[in-house]
């Protein structure tokens, strides 16, 4: 009974972080053709949503799948038959989530784009403002309570995804290469710093 509920808990951690990032991704395009008018610039480039849902979200989610146990999982009352696979407020997480996600990468290129700066370079700054809320917002889904009752270096397999994730998506930015194949733009040191911190 232990470890079938941790599977399951963590079936659903694993579910509610990518569904999460997709909903960010979706609506960050959708913030572009609502607010923009007839000019729409698109925030992120095909190849850079395919970045997103491969690297930064697919292998730092995968590690929620090894997640240490809940201190309450035997405290739990059993489930009912019929209780869905969302229940609990874990629709209502992955929607309201995913639209901060995706709101906050919006209002970053939108601040890039105002204030003088390329669509290029606009674009790679919401690319990274949402892998790097993405990555925070792992942490967030590690648990159903609240992120500050939980030990962030429990799971070891989650925090080398992570470092992994942003190295590499840090590269894809800053080496001619990954600017070549992506179509990203180095970012201004104190930009980095910025949206890092307003993810």
């Amino acid at each position: 009974v232990r470890q079938g509920r941790q599977i399951f808990d963590n079936l659903r951690k694993f579910i509610r972080q990518a569904l999460t990032a997709n909903v960010g991704e979706v609506s960050v395009i959708l913030f572009a053709f609502l607010l923009m008018g007839p000019d729409v610039v698109l925030p992120l480039t095909p190849l850079m949503i395919l970045w997103v849902n491969l690297v930064s979200d697919g292998l730092p989610a995968l590690a929620l799948g090894v997640e240490p146990e809940e201190k309450d999982l035997m405290e739990r009352k059993p489930g009912k038959r019929d209780q869905g696979f969302f229940s609990n407020g874990l629709g209502a997480r992955i929607l309201t989530r995913g639209l901060a996600l995706g709101g906050l990468s919006f209002v970053t290129f939108s601040y890039a784009l105002d204030g003088g700066y390329s669509a290029q370079y606009a674009q790679t700054v919401a690319f990274l403002t949402l892998i790097f809320a993405q990555l925070w917002s792992l942490f967030d889904a590690r648990t159903f309570t609240t992120i500050y009752r939980k030990n962030p270096f429990t799971n070891h397999y989650l925090l080398g995804a992570v470092a992994v994730s942003a190295i590499l998506s840090l590269s894809v930015v800053y080496t001619s290469f990954g600017q070549l194949v992506s179509s990203t733009e180095a970012l201004e040191f104190n930009h980095l710093i910025s949206l890092i911190f307003i993810a």
